[in-house]
């Protein structure tokens, strides 16, 4: 793991890289490690750029079924700060968490993740997909009615786009598919609150 370039799938950050003695992140895709570096001591234009030493780390943890990593560290003013990075697939994250476990000699622990927090997600993802289910149905009976909806501002575009998928489903395919997403949700979160995941926490 040390030394290698590692993406992010985040929006603003985009490459992770472990040295000697530092973690480094970056808004940058950076082709060579050299190029980090210089990074490290002069970001580029509208770069944003990221150091965590290894010896600040306290913690590091993830959850089994995400892509996340979570590190929590003490700065220089001793205050413990948290940064979560998530990666392009689990096992990459696993390899990361497992070499600074072992180079900072953190202790191992797994834990059954809560159920409380994916129930509430999940619920609330629920309620969100009902509601625009009937928002978008109500849309498409409005367009077979012969009233126009088209939307304007900044991100008309992708608004506009879904009118126009849901005047060619009609009301009844558009109440149908908002109802088979919802289901989908609904299952996933029952599967996840049924068998909750592992948590794998290491700690000084």
């Amino acid at each position: 793991m040390k030394n290698q370039l590692l993406p992010l799938e985040e929006e603003k950050l985009k490459l992770f890289a472990i040295t000697d003695s530092e973690i480094l992140v970056s808004s940058k895709r950076h082709s060579t490690l050299e190029s980090l570096l210089q990074s490290k001591e002069k970001p580029g234009l509208l770069e944003n750029f990221g150091i965590i030493p290894l010896h600040q780390i306290v913690s590091i943890q993830y959850n089994s079924k995400e892509k996340s990593l979570r590190i929590s560290y003490q700065n220089d003013l001793g205050k413990t700060k948290k940064e979560v990075y998530v990666f392009a697939d689990e096992q990459t994250r696993a390899q990361v968490a497992d070499y600074l476990s072992t180079t900072l000699r953190l202790k191992p622990d797994v834990r059954e993740e809560s159920k409380t927090s994916p129930a509430l997600m999940n619920g609330f993802l629920v309620l969100i997909t009902v509601a625009l289910t009937f928002f978008l149905r109500s849309v498409a009976i409005d367009m077979h009615n012969g009233i126009d909806h088209h939307a304007t501002g900044r991100r008309s575009g992708a608004a506009n786009l879904l009118y126009d998928l849901v005047n060619a489903l009609g009301p009844l395919w558009t109440t149908v598919a908002g109802l088979a997403i919802t289901a989908g949700i609904a299952s996933y979160g029952y599967k996840r609150f049924k068998n909750p995941a592992q948590v794998h926490v290491f700690e000084k």
